[in-house]
């Protein structure tokens, strides 16, 4: 029993205390002397030293004891004959003996008390610091941002924070127990491969991509890298593992992006210097020829014409870059004014007959509507059509059909490229209007060109406010190119949209 949290701090004050317990118990005697006559004069005077011991500690135990040798002398035998001054020496000795043994005692059971105190204050302390450094520890791993658990020897969950539970499906507590191969089937066969391997070398696994199905979503394969951590007892053995885990399907779909786009920048690369040299080399190979003055009348008009052939397939490559180059700075511009869609098209399919007669195809144009006004920049429309049916008339085999379609709605006008061509495969639609592709049936380069006159055809159709789409049936079955174009209101003329 504590009667105080700690003793008088002072010396003074703990031997006045003493001394001040010792005259209580001397009083307490005095007035029981009638009573008491004779017996015992330090009666009460054991207890006082103990109380003086507990309450004031050492110091104001002895005052006790010494107080209360002097009070009893001087207060209780001194004044009352029947006391015997040879028995009292001998018991004032044996009082001041045993109540110095007293005070030792009371000492040593302080000092243990105060150690008990001590003893449970330092557990309550480490208690409470385990407690809040388990909180802590808590708050981290469930507000995490990646996903985090810990799997015994069996593969059975032991813990798991919010965040992968969130990526598997099922809530935290319906995952504890449970192996994952009953909460993630797919990817189940590759991690237990991995917890064997931590089980059997004790080293980490690190920087491991696991792909696979959640049952939340089938259908949808993702990608995770994670850290794989023996987990030991105090004894050193592997109890578990402690695995990190960080999904990276959106990482992974974008690198493999760049590491497509910057395939197609090379492909782009190498293919802009060859046919940029295969037009140079025919020009300056027929130059030479007429320069040495070799060529007869029909060999230099024929030579005359390659000539302008090849400047002018030339002159249309560097204009597709600079419409690109211009498209991706944003500096590409509409003069916009009413035209004749009509008229635009056959002046396209005018400059197209000589090349869809040299593989024989045929080309036709069906008009829905004569004439079909538009507000729209003549010439980049026109960069268009001319687009759609040269993309068209590459594509075809010799003998085949191109058919060209205006129809005009209530508020759009559709022009429509139809070929009997080499048709899109599936996979590839989605692709056909980016830049440096070809709108083949393979992704092999058996045509000329850049892959960059859809792309243009696109941006142009956008800037105009129009979309265009692509069909195919598959591969040998066609394709239908599809633009759509606001009829919209009229614009001063000379009007320029970014």
């Amino acid at each position: 029993m504590r009667l105080f949290e700690a003793p008088p701090s002072s010396r003074a004050a703990r031997c006045a205390l003493g001394v001040l317990v010792a005259a209580v118990a001397t009083l307490i005697r005095l007035v029981l002397e009638p009573v008491l006559l004779d017996q015992v004069p330090f009666a009460f005077h054991f207890a006082a030293v103990t109380a003086a011991a507990w309450i004031a500690g050492v110091q104001g135990g002895i005052s006790a004891v010494l107080a209360s040798a002097v009070l009893v002398d001087y207060v209780i035998v001194h004044p009352f004959p029947e006391y015997s001054p040879a028995n009292h020496f001998y018991g004032e000795l044996v009082f001041v003996a045993v109540g110095l043994a007293l005070v030792w005692q009371v000492g040593r059971w302080r000092r243990a008390e105060q150690a008990v105190r001590e003893s449970e204050a330092r557990a309550r302390a480490i208690s409470e610091s385990a407690r809040r450094g388990e909180a802590e520890i808590a708050s981290i791993y469930d507000s995490a941002p990646i996903g985090l658990c810990i799997f015994d020897r069996q593969g059975r969950f032991l813990r798991i924070n919010k965040r992968l539970a969130e990526m598997n499906g099922p809530p935290p507590e319906a995952h504890i127990g449970r192996t994952f191969r009953e909460v993630v089937p797919d990817i189940a066969d590759q991690a237990e491969q991995l917890l064997r391997r931590v089980l059997e070398t004790g080293e980490p696994a690190m920087n491991v991509e696991i792909r696979g199905e959640l049952p939340s979503q089938p259908g949808i394969v993702r990608t995770w890298s994670e850290h794989w951590f023996p987990v030991r007892d105090e004894t050193g053995a592997i109890v578990g593992v402690n695995v990190a885990v960080e999904e990276v399907t959106e990482r992974k779909r974008v690198e493999e992006e760049l590491r497509e786009a910057n395939q197609v920048k090379d492909d782009f690369l190498a293919t802009l210097s060859h046919e940029l040299r295969t037009p140079l080399n025919a020009i300056l190979g027929w130059a030479q020829m007429l320069s040495r003055g070799e060529l007869d009348q029909r060999l230099t008009h024929q030579a005359i014409e390659a000539i302008f052939r090849n400047a002018q397939a030339q002159n249309q490559l560097v204009t597709d870059v600079l419409d690109v180059s211009g498209m991706i700075s944003g500096k590409l511009r509409l003069e916009i004014q009413e035209v004749d869609a009509v008229a635009l098209l056959r002046q396209a399919i005018e400059s197209m007959q000589p090349a869809a007669d040299a593989k024989r195809l045929e080309l036709r144009i069906v008009a829905g509507v004569e004439p079909a006004m538009i507000w729209a920049d003549p010439g980049r429309l026109q960069q268009v059509m001319w687009n759609l049916l040269s993309n068209a008339v590459k594509f075809t085999e010799p003998g085949g059909c191109i058919t060209a379609r205006i129809a005009r709605g209530p508020s759009t006008l559709d022009i429509t490229v139809t070929d009997t061509g080499i048709g899109i495969r599936r996979d590839f639609l989605p692709r056909v209007f980016d830049r440096f592709s070809q709108a083949g049936g393979s992704t092999s380069r058996e045509q000329s060109g850049l892959g960059l006159g859809l792309s243009i055809v696109r941006h142009l159709v956008e800037l105009h406010g129009g979309t265009v789409c692509a069909m195919s049936e598959g591969e040998g079955r066609g394709s239908t190119f599809t633009v759509t174009l606001p009829v919209g209101v009229a614009r001063p003329q000379g009007s320029p949209v970014a």
